[in-house]
């Protein structure tokens, strides 16, 4: 993780307001991630992707269940149509699709950002898509109107066109409009009314969730938990400092002398407002000349109300992401739940997450 990244991770849940505004907090602080486009028309993510990635990154409880969910569903695909013969021969095409297809990649994708998207290659004589090339979600954004896509890789630009059927009745008026747009040969320019169909490009397939408000991008389903996965990260990195700055609880070592120099006394008053603050300065003391006596400026640790906190948050997380906690912890539970969890997560989320991109990838082939 870059310095930029710790820095906006270690912020105050307390002192952000919003999820957006507590997404983009960390992403701040001299992240070299394009997060800005004034290209025409270009629409970026409420939340921008980056956020998501930073703490799948840097959480081991969401990082944890987003690989989990991703290589289960990955790891079977039941594409066997109704029209399948007894002896297996008439293997569904679909099959061959998926042995080419970056299905790791698209589940990992889906289930972090409830957004995957894959160039469409044809076949420049038949036209027929022949392969779905992996973009990298936080270096592509939606244009104006709906779909139609550009992508950004530090100063390079790249359009797409939104995919269609190849004998789409509606490709005609949507190459007219791309015409009447004023675009260059190279691009597409977003409007109420769309971009067009520009021939000379490629297309974009977006697999793309539910949202409730956004008609561009799918919601994640990890924004329902960020401030929690951030306070499991602060409460490791409060049991980090214990080590890192010798298991001394906060004090302050002071004269016995009974006076204090002018020194001391900006000594004093540092330490108190900006020394001592912060999970950075947990288990931190401050040292005077003179002969020392010491105060604790803080209770001892109770090391179970920290592990049931973050055990609390753990199931939350859990909860929030639609993943039986028993799935991941069986501290508490016994084969039966444990059988019955596995049942669950498969029925509740691996089976309709398989479902849905095999419906997805029959609009395309």
């Amino acid at each position: 993780m870059t310095v930029p990244q710790k820095k906006a991770i270690e912020k105050s849940v307390s002192a952000i307001s919003t999820e957006v505004e507590f997404a983009k907090a960390i992403l701040e602080q001299g992240s070299q991630q394009v997060t800005h486009d004034k290209t025409t028309g270009a629409v970026a993510p409420a939340i921008p992707f980056d956020a998501y990635i930073t703490v799948y990154d840097s959480s081991y409880i969401v990082g944890g269940i987003v690989d989990k969910v991703a290589r289960t569903a990955d790891s079977g695909f039941n594409l066997w149509s109704d029209e399948v013969s007894n002896d297996g021969k008439n293997k569904n095409p679909l099959l061959d699709i998926l042995d080419d297809l970056d299905t790791e990649f698209l589940l990992t994708n889906l289930y972090l950002l409830n957004n995957s998207f894959f160039e469409v290659i044809r076949d420049t004589k038949t036209n027929k898509v022949v392969k779905l090339v992996p973009i990298l979600a936080n270096t592509i954004k939606c244009l104006k109107g709906g779909e139609w896509y550009v992508q950004q890789v530090g100063s390079k630009k790249a359009y797409f066109n939104s995919f269609m059927k190849w004998d789409d009745p509606n490709k005609k008026d949507a190459i007219t409009r791309y015409e009447s747009s004023k675009a260059k040969e190279d691009e597409l320019v977003g409007s109420e009314n769309g971009a067009g169909y520009n021939e000379a490009l490629n297309e974009v397939y977006q697999f793309k969730g539910m949202s409730l408000s956004n008609k561009y991008y799918g919601d994640s389903p990890v924004k329902k938990v960020l401030r929690q996965a951030i306070l499991l990260a602060n409460i490791d990195k409060f049991y980090n400092m214990i080590f890192e700055n010798q298991n001394i609880r906060n004090k302050i070592f002071y004269s016995k002398e009974g006076k204090l120099t002018d020194k001391q006394r900006v000594e004093l008053q540092t330490a108190i407002t900006t020394a001592l603050k912060g999970i950075d300065k947990a288990f931190k003391g401050l040292v005077m000349n003179g002969e020392i006596g010491s105060i604790n400026l803080s209770e001892d640790l109770d090391d179970k109300a920290f592990l049931d906190k973050a055990d609390r948050l753990e199931q939350a997380v859990c909860i929030g992401l639609n993943v039986p906690y028993d799935v991941l912890k069986s501290t508490n539970s016994n084969k039966a739940s444990s059988t019955v969890a596995i049942k669950v997560m498969y029925s509740q989320l691996i089976k309709p997450l398989q479902k849905k991109v095999i419906q997805w990838l029959k609009t395309i082939f």
